[in-house]
């Protein structure tokens, strides 16, 4: 599925309950791993306002904002399907974006190790983090891309849907991360 540029992608496998414990799984160690890289990074980079901080409820508030990020895209994807009858190839769209939040899941794991053992490596393996999540983030919207034009699109709707759908929630995430981050209030999420 994820080298796949055929048209019609045909998945024979059959998702059992226990594949989609794999993917919560994932998905959690994904959320679990980007708070921990995030806040360990805002504080290498003396990011923080205040002296006295809460580290654990700061990242539970970190996970709680990616989670809810998810489950929003994620709504956004099957909206879209349902709105412009599309709604097996939004299918394909939401498939491929739960794996590639998968893959950053496993793939964080060992840097996420070392930014937080090693007190001398932040700055590569910030670079690396961002390497990585960006390389996944332009594969998405390669093969997002791929569709509009396999399907004739119009290229400014294509343009109108990358940067509606998949460029400006990341900048609403990262604003959002960085304003939790610098107000580090549970109030900001009522």
């Amino acid at each position: 599925m994820l080298r796949s540029f055929k048209k019609n992608i045909k998945s024979t496998k059959v998702f059992t309950s226990r594949d989609m414990w794999y993917t919560y799984f994932l998905v959690m160690q994904f959320a679990l791993l980007a708070s921990i890289c995030i806040y360990n990074i805002f504080t290498d980079y003396g990011l923080n306002i205040t002296d006295i901080r809460n580290p654990l409820r700061t990242m539970g508030l970190f996970i709680i904002l990616i989670f809810v990020f998810f489950i929003i895209k994620i709504f956004i994807y099957r909206l879209i399907g349902y709105m412009f009858d599309k709604k097996k190839e939004m299918a394909i769209f939401e498939y491929l974006y739960i794996i590639m939040i998968e893959t950053l899941g496993i793939a964080f794991f060992i840097p996420t190790l070392l930014l937080v053992y090693a007190s001398y490596l932040y700055t590569p393996i910030a670079i690396l983090l961002a390497v990585l999540t960006l390389a996944a983030l332009v594969r998405l919207l390669y093969r997002i891309a791929l569709y509009f034009i396999r399907e004739k699109f119009n290229y400014l709707f294509m343009i109108a849907y990358l940067c509606s759908v998949e460029i400006i929630p990341y900048i609403f995430l990262a604003t959002g991360l960085v304003y939790l981050y610098k107000t580090d209030e549970l109030i900001v999420l009522w």
